[in-house]
């Protein structure tokens, strides 16, 4: 894996900063482009800066190919994740890691849904347990909603 990106996007939310690679969100938004009219997403892979309350999103980890998606909903799968996940803790020293989920609408509307409330709750207690912050992105026509919550 090799992650160039000559700019990166600052997105403020709650207490944190945000800065995600714009070369990443291209790719996403490309791969939203594609599945419509379809939800889909990914896991953001990338790399906290506690003390100075920063999250650097620099990777996806594209729909596992069992994945679930629908015009109003987006389920990711597990196939084959969990070793795509150690593969890239080991091959950075554990220096990235798993930050969040993200996900597209159909529409331009990035507003949480309740499955994307439950979602974003599961995600926060997951990351809790290391002590960080949980990320939920939202990707839609032309916007982006980024939520992050300790």
């Amino acid at each position: 894996m090799s992650v160039v990106s000559d700019k990166w996007i600052a997105y403020k939310c709650n207490d944190w900063q945000v800065e995600l690679s714009a070369t990443l969100l291209d790719e996403m938004r490309s791969d939203r482009v594609r599945a419509l009219p379809n939800e889909t997403g990914g896991v953001l892979i990338g790399a906290y800066d506690i003390a100075r309350r920063r999250v650097y999103i620099v990777y996806q980890v594209k729909a596992p190919e069992d994945s679930i998606s629908s015009p109003t909903s987006f389920i990711r799968g597990c196939a084959n994740l969990p070793d795509c996940l150690k593969y890239i803790y080991q091959t950075t020293l554990d220096n990235l890691t798993y930050i969040g989920e993200w996900h597209s609408h159909p529409s331009d509307d990035t507003r949480k849904s309740m499955d994307d409330m439950k979602l974003h709750e599961a995600i926060v207690d997951y990351n809790r347990e290391n002590c960080l912050p949980g990320c939920m992105m939202i990707l839609g026509t032309n916007s982006l909603s980024i939520f992050i919550d300790e």
